[in-house]
């Protein structure tokens, strides 16, 4: 392994690397977001995306995962750094020994027609869309429910919370990784774009909310299906309800009748799973 830099000081480096734990604007402006952990940084590599600089602790044995990866990363920087200062990068604050500094990777909606599950002849698909999620934690749980439930992408529409932020990296437990995303700064070139599928292939748009007039259960989700949760607290705007062909609700408990949005996205992405298996057996 070739050393490329050593860190032992709180360098404009450092500090550069450090906005990206904590500011938005900076993530944005570099392109740039921090990845930790074995299954994450592993699945970043296995799907291919750039990873700009790999960061371990000096004066520290490192695993043998860790030194694989120093030794086989062949585009990323190796930089040696200080534990005390690595602790402050990373969220877990001590005992990391590898940090990577991955690039920033989305889809258009234009893209989204080259997926093999979207193309001819394929089965029928699920896409996930968020409007303005509020959390990150939030968001990177419902990627991860979105990749574990096999949609093919998800979308982001409206000033929603940053997929690359640390809390949505964590909760996504490396699927970031492995599920296109898209982020739109509003509803209106979805609903273009779903028009156009819609005539083409057929889709169902399917609102979700508290007051929709039908349970989950008895919305037909065995098409080409585009699921839209709506924000944290507000629900879906006005503008998807009235775009949506169907508006669900959950047939939860009087006790409790409204549920977080990533248990909500979890129950409903199990119902589109649920259909398709009993309708392929």
């Amino acid at each position: 392994m070739t050393l490329s830099l050593r860190v032992s000081k709180k360098n404009a480096l450092f500090q550069e690397w450090l906005a990206l734990k904590t500011n938005r604007q900076k993530r944005h402006r570099s392109g740039s977001f921090l990845v930790e952990g074995t299954t994450a940084i592993d699945s970043a590599i296995q799907h291919g995306w750039e990873l700009a600089e790999l960061i371990y602790p000096a004066g520290r044995k490192l695993s043998a995962w860790a030194q694989a990866h120093l030794e086989s990363a062949s585009t990323a920087r190796r930089v040696e750094m200080d534990a005390e200062l690595l602790g402050e990068l990373s969220e877990r604050h001590e005992g990391t020994e590898l940090l990577a500094v991955a690039r920033c990777r989305e889809a258009s909606l234009g893209q989204l027609a080259e997926l093999p599950a979207l193309r001819a002849g394929a089965p029928p698909w699920l896409g996930v869309v968020i409007d303005r999620a509020k959390s990150p934690g939030n968001l990177g749980s419902i990627i991860r429910t979105a990749v574990s439930f096999d949609a093919a992408f998800l979308i982001m529409t409206g000033h929603a919370a940053d997929p690359f932020d640390p809390a949505c990296v964590r909760a996504s437990v490396g699927t970031l990784f492995d599920l296109p995303l898209v982020r739109l700064s509003s509803h209106a070139p979805l609903l273009v774009w779903a028009a156009e599928r819609r005539a083409a292939a057929g889709l169902c748009l399917v609102g979700t909310g508290q007051d929709g007039p039908l349970p989950i259960d008895r919305v037909d989700l065995r098409q080409n299906t585009l699921v839209v949760l709506g924000n944290e607290t507000e629900g879906l705007s006005l503008g998807y309800r009235a775009a949506c062909d169907v508006f669900a609700h959950l047939p939860t408990s009087a006790r409790q009748s409204s549920l977080n949005v990533s248990a909500a996205a979890a129950i409903i992405l199990y119902e589109v799973q649920r259909q398709r298996a009993s309708d392929a057996g």
